[in-house]
């Protein structure tokens, strides 16, 4: 049984102008079996040299990849990021266009402990929702604020975990009247977790019949890079939800992970980093 599965792209970050292997869903898988749980990642390959190098250090790392597409249709996508130049953005040579006709091996979903639908094509969310509900996390990712497809209603009702950040926040306030994450709750969610840039870390969440809500300020850190932070925070959340950990301390863990991210670019944090985090989980066991 593959304890977690992470759903969505795989592409290539260049922060600053150099090169790091990327996408959200990958450099979760990646950071999910570095920090020892057994991981897959459904994403999209294509035949090319930099696909194929992708592939060989996901497998390196511990990382499943065999239920991942790969076609010589596809291309990863560039996400180019700049401190200086933040209009820069997203080129996904098409892939998009592949994504709606293809398939999906749902049915490798049914054991998985833990699904996070990281940022994943709205055609593949629905898919898989088609499947199960349970178990399940998501991110609706950054082409939520152009596309609503990105994040229907019925998904942020029925999955447990939902993660956001301030514009995919704002996106869905725009879409459905939200005033604050615990609308979500009384929907069906058991738990919003949205990063609110300066204002912190808002979480909503269901506790028996009552819905709790708790605002946290995390430490400011110098010259903090924060692609990935999200990631790390939603992987740090979900790694100790698994261990049996209450949301309130799955958040703060989940913290923990995204002060780690922050110091270094890209979504694959550090061995140092990693190494932190296999003893802090301990703290909260």
């Amino acid at each position: 049984m593959n304890e977690f599965v992470s759903v969505g792209y795989a592409a290539i970050d260049t922060i600053d102008g150099e090169d790091h292997f990327g996408g959200a869903a990958a450099g979760i898988a990646l950071n999910a079996a570095r920090l020892g749980l057994k991981s897959e990642l459904i994403s999209a390959f294509g035949t090319d040299h930099v696909s194929i190098l992708y592939l060989q250090y996901l497998e390196k790392l511990g990382v499943s990849t065999q239920w991942s597409l790969q076609s010589p249709s596809f291309q990863l996508p560039q996400n180019h990021i700049s401190h200086d130049d933040r209009t820069q953005g997203w080129v996904d040579f098409n892939l998009t266009t592949y994504l709606e006709e293809t398939s999906i091996p749902t049915k490798t979903l049914a054991n998985a402990h833990t699904i996070h639908l990281a940022s994943a094509h709205f055609s593949w969310v629905e898919k898989i929702l088609q499947t199960t509900h349970e178990n399940v996390s998501f991110s609706p990712g950054p082409k939520v604020a152009l596309d609503q497809r990105y994040a229907p209603l019925d998904i942020l009702s029925t999955v447990p975990y939902v993660f956001v950040n301030e514009a995919e926040w704002q996106a869905l306030q725009k879409y459905y009247q939200f005033t604050q994450p615990s609308d979500l709750i009384e929907l069906g969610a058991q738990a919003i977790i949205s990063t609110q840039g300066s204002q912190g870390v808002h979480i909503a969440y269901r506790d028996g019949q009552a819905i709790r809500t708790q605002r946290y300020q995390p430490d400011v850190i110098p010259n903090a890079e924060t692609t990935g932070a999200g990631d790390a925070l939603a992987l740090g959340f979900l790694l100790a939800r698994m261990h049996g950990v209450s949301i309130s301390a799955a958040l703060q863990f989940g913290m923990q992970a995204a002060s780690e991210a922050v110091r270094s670019p890209g979504v694959i944090l550090p061995p140092a980093a990693i190494q932190n985090l296999k003893k802090e989980i301990q703290t909260f066991l």
